[in-house]
């Protein structure tokens, strides 16, 4: 399912962190918002995610990702390739699977390993 820019914060768990490469944690709803509201002012993204690993224990789940290769985000108006490696940490709350964490890295090569 698609998320919108107003409905993108539904993802994330109370007490969740989002952890950017480069950048300091998102620990707050507020900053997570702030953070995400910059990023798609100035981006716009069309990537597709590869799943690397879904490892499910219990009420908790950790998802590996990577961006296929030769993804690009129109990044200020211009084509920039999207070299991204992600983990997301989820837990079950209330029947809905929430983040809990996610962090990402950039690196040129992936899907490896």
């Amino acid at each position: 399912m698609r998320k919108t820019r107003k409905q993108f914060w539904i993802l994330f768990a109370n007490g969740s962190v989002a952890e950017w490469n480069g950048k300091r944690t998102l620990a707050t709803r507020q900053q997570k918002i702030d953070a995400y509201d910059s990023v798609f002012r100035i981006a716009k993204f069309n990537t597709v995610l590869d799943y690397d690993s879904i490892d499910v224990y219990g009420d908790t789940a950790v998802v590996r990702t990577h961006h296929q290769r030769g993804s690009v985000v129109v990044l200020n108006g211009k084509n920039v390739l999207d070299y991204n490696r992600e983990v997301f940490v989820l837990r079950k709350t209330d029947g809905k699977w929430k983040i809990v964490l996610y962090t990402f890295n950039t690196d040129a090569v992936q899907g490896e390993g």
